[in-house]
């Protein structure tokens, strides 16, 4: 299904699940289990009829939905599934990715695509992906609003069927920043390929670091267009490649680059020699004060 608006009227919805007051079948859930493309792009519901909302009692009968959806965990079998997409629906859920990337079975599948969905932290779904996917060519989660990329481990080592490189493509999200740690995950990729070009980076003084850190990395070369990256702020350096930024422009000073865990654990040693010395100075006062009344009481005697 390419861009189709379904037109629903509440009372037939209504109508249609009153009536699924039963498990679901497996046609129902699955689908054409055969198939070997399923696509969805750009699916929409429209509703009409709501005027007549108040007379259907929907939150009993969407509760009986999701419990039968929820306690069947049915596994639906796609063997000879190749391409499976779900794009352009904004109102997609976690359950529906959820249950494609860990519940059902899909082993030949080798393009999995939820571009423009505004999804912004399903990617953490696919630790383990080729384990799961074990001839997947690409994955596609670009035009989203995912912030921030978790270790995407390459387990294609493990994996006697996997024969080619996965693309996963990150590209046009809300990606600002070129972390270590994504350059410490992407120096152990063989069989799989993480692509964040076209995000908003922010070139500031940790990308300095970071590229400095780059340069003393051994990389896969899929990950040469690292250096290429271009910045999206500050103004003045807007469209420049990362590789081609120098300090000075940055305003990047290493001398005068804070440590901060090194500034918090002097604070705590100042704080805590302080805490000493008066306790220190108290007790020293008690005792001075004792040796006090005990020779005035002796004097008294």
């Amino acid at each position: 299904m390419d861009n189709v608006t379904t037109i629903l009227r509440f009372e037939e919805v209504y109508d249609s699940m009153s009536k699924a007051n039963s498990p679901i079948t497996r046609a129902a859930e699955c689908g054409p289990e055969n198939a070997f493309s399923i696509i969805r792009r750009g699916k929409k519901a429209k509703f009409e009829g709501f005027q007549n909302y108040q007379l259907y009692d929907f939150s009993t009968v969407l509760g009986q939905y999701n419990h039968y959806f929820s306690i069947q965990k049915r596994t639906c079998l796609y063997n000879n599934l190749e391409v499976f997409e779900l794009s352009g629906m904004k109102d997609i859920t976690r359950t529906t990715i959820s249950k494609i990337v860990h519940t059902d079975v899909a082993e030949n599948l080798k393009i999995l695509n939820f571009s423009g969905n505004g999804m912004y932290d399903t990617v953490y779904n696919l630790q383990g992906w080729r384990l799961r996917f074990p001839v997947m060519e690409y994955i596609d989660f670009s035009n989203n609003n995912i912030k921030v990329i978790p270790v995407i481990r390459d387990y294609g080592m493990t994996v006697k069927e996997t024969k080619s490189v996965g693309i996963i493509d990150m590209r046009r999200n809300k990606i600002t920043s070129l972390t270590k740690g994504m350059i410490d995950s992407f120096s152990t990729h063989e069989f799989v390929k993480v692509d964040i070009t076209e995000n908003p980076f922010l070139c500031d003084c940790a990308i300095i670091e970071v590229m400095e850190y780059l340069s003393s990395k051994t990389m896969p070369k899929a990950y040469d267009y690292l250096g290429s990256l271009e910045c999206a702020n500050p103004s003045n350096v807007r469209g420049r490649k990362l590789i081609s930024l120098s300090p000075t422009e940055l305003n990047f000073n290493k001398e005068t680059v804070i440590n901060f865990p090194i500034v918090i654990l002097s604070i705590i040693t100042i704080t805590l020699f302080i805490i000493t010395l008066l306790t220190l100075i108290y007790f020293r006062n008690m005792i001075k004060v004792n040796l006090f009344s005990r020779l005035n009481k002796n004097v008294a005697t």
